[in-house]
Formats: structure tokens, sequence, C-alpha cells
């Protein structure tokens, strides 16, 4: 009898490390997926705020993002929408140093 409460404490014991281990990577993992979205979402802001000022012409600009959402949104999905875009653009020039957009999101 004593030696099944022995082994039944080692497997808690071993049970609570796994699944401390498995916890602590499912952070790491949402924490390398935020850091990973943050930085696309940037970069998207980056290059659409590239394209929209470059010719400085507000009906051209409101042309590339609603073609550019409606062809992310047929590959991705909803979060590519116009609304979606307009953000990316917006946290780009607000803003446009990316080590700070790092150090933030850590």
């Amino acid at each position: 009898m004593k030696e099944e409460i022995k082994l039944s404490d080692t497997f808690d014991h071993i049970y609570a490390e796994i699944n401390d281990l498995i916890i602590q990577k499912k952070d790491d993992v949402k924490k390398a997926v935020n850091d990973a979205m943050i930085s696309l979402y940037w970069e998207i802001g980056k290059r659409l705020t590239e394209e929209i000022t470059g010719v400085n012409k507000p009906e051209y600009g409101k042309r590339v993002v609603i073609e550019i959402s409606n062809r992310l949104s047929v590959n991705y999905g909803s979060g590519f929408g116009r609304s979606a875009i307009s953000r990316m653009i917006n946290f780009y020039q607000e803003f446009p140093d990316y080590e700070k957009v790092a150090t933030l999101s850590q």
C-alpha cells in the first residue's frame, strides 16, 4: 500500500512538471505569434503608406486600400478587410520606428 502511495506521488510530481512545461511552451508560442502578427501588420501598413503617400492622390489611396483588402480577404479571411487595412496604415503612421514597436510588443 505504501509503495502505491509513493508511486502516485511520483506520478503526480512528474505530471505537474510536464504540465508546467506544456503551459510555458504554449505561452511562448502565443508570444511568438503575437510578435509575428504585430510585425506583419506594421510592415503592411508601411508598404501601403509608402504607396499611398508616394502618389499623393486621395482617390488612388482609397482604391489601393479597397483592392488590396478585397484580394487579401479572399485569400486570408476577414482579418484583412478595409477597416483592418486602414488600422494597419494608422498603426505604421503612429509608430514609424519599428524599434519602438518591437520594444512595446515585448
